[in-house]
Parts: structure tokens; sequence; C-alpha cells
């Protein structure tokens, strides 16, 4: 009789784990199923991006942007200051 439930009782346990396993792997399934990434933030990110290092002497002068492009508007002409030992920074962006 001890035998028996022993016996059973090892049936018992194996079928708790494969229960286990099963509802684990169906829970894993429907949780990878409904995770959707986050695009929202990559769709703000400019699709081209450009930069220019350009070194000048000390003094003034005024820059301006030009786009092969002729629907892209550019910004005006604008004057910079450049002073001895301080870097300048200009941007800009087109739509």
């Amino acid at each position: 009789a001890k035998k028996s439930r022993d016996k059973e009782d090892a049936v018992g346990e194996l079928i708790g784990y494969g229960v286990s396993l099963v509802s684990g792997l169906a829970a894993g399934m429907a949780i990878s199923a409904s995770i959707a990434p986050d695009l929202r933030c990559w769709r703000t990110i400019p699709s081209n991006f450009q930069a220019k290092r350009v070194y000048l002497e000390p003094g003034e002068y005024e820059i301006s942007f030009q786009s092969p492009n002729p629907n892209y508007k550019v910004p005006p002409p604008q004057k910079i200051v450049i002073e001895p030992g301080k870097p300048v920074f200009v941007s800009f962006r087109t739509l």
C-alpha cells in the first residue's frame, strides 16, 4: 500500500510539473505576443543629420546656408562673432 501511495505521489508530482510547464509556456507566449516596441521617440529623430567643423580666425562673419533642394527652407543669413579661444556653434534645421 505504501509503494502504491508513493507511486501515486510521484505521478501526481510529475503531472503537477507538466501543468506548471505548460501554463508557464502559455503565459510567456501571451506576454511576448502582447508586447510591442514603443516607437514614439524614434519618430522624432531626424532622418538626416549633418555636421561640419570650420576653423575661422577671430572676427565678425556673416554666414548663410544653401540647400541643393529648392523645397527646403533655409534660415536667413546671420552674423556671428568669433572670439579667440571660444568655440561657436551654429545650428539650423529644415522641414
